[in-house]
């Protein structure tokens, strides 16, 4: 059995826990809760994920009455295809998702779109064993679109993560390995000038 426990508090007094538990080879279960002064914003998030041998299937809650059940299936050794079934107990809404997912050892590709005209791409390449860069692009019809960039850079006892996104929002977050396997220290940051958000926090990683 394999379990990690996460904690994490910011500037603002927002506190986020993350706990996950590996039940068997194939069952996992993972929650994220956070709370901060402003009650309103606290938040609760449950997952159950299953892997087969050529597909995986996961179902989810999430504070304000949200459930969610996906599942994705290998045709070849590259290629997969899934959908995602949502529903709102408070709108009485439901959509679904169809998703397409391209990888290979180096680069991943996938898609996904929505019946309210959502369209999701993303792509990552591995360029080395230490550098790792992704971009991203969302389009939902009549509302909003965005686009960003990251890049991750492994090094010999941290990791680094940046972020730009087309909101002119910079971040950035560094993951030191205390005692490697054991604990790690977490260090982030966050600006938007444009909105005038500036956000940074710190945690502490515990697994085993």
């Amino acid at each position: 059995e394999k379990m990690l426990i996460a904690g994490r508090i910011d500037h603002s007094g927002r506190l986020t826990g993350r706990y996950q538990h590996q039940l068997t080879p194939s069952v996992s279960v993972r929650g994220i809760a956070s709370t901060s002064p402003e009650r309103s914003q606290d938040n609760l998030q449950m997952d159950v994920d299953v892997k087969g041998a050529s597909s995986y299937s996961g179902l989810r809650y999430a504070t304000g009455g949200v459930t969610m059940a996906n599942h994705m299936q290998s045709i070849t050794p590259y290629l997969a295809v899934g959908s995602e079934l949502f529903y709102h107990h408070g709108r009485m809404i439901t959509g679904l998702h169809g998703a397409v997912k391209y990888g290979t050892p180096e680069r991943v590709f996938t898609a996904k779109a929505g019946t309210f005209g959502s369209l999701e791409l993303t792509y990552a390449h591995k360029v080395n064993d230490k550098v790792s860069l992704a971009t991203e692009a969302q389009y939902y019809h009549g509302q909003m679109s965005s686009f960003g960039v990251a890049g991750q850079f492994n090094l010999r006892q941290a990791t680094y993560k940046g972020l730009i996104t087309s909101d002119c929002t910079i971040a950035a977050t560094l993951e030191e390995k205390v005692v490697p396997g054991i604990a790690n220290f977490i260090l982030s940051g966050q600006i938007n000038h444009k909105k005038k958000d500036y956000k940074f926090g710190f945690g502490l990683t515990l697994g085993g």
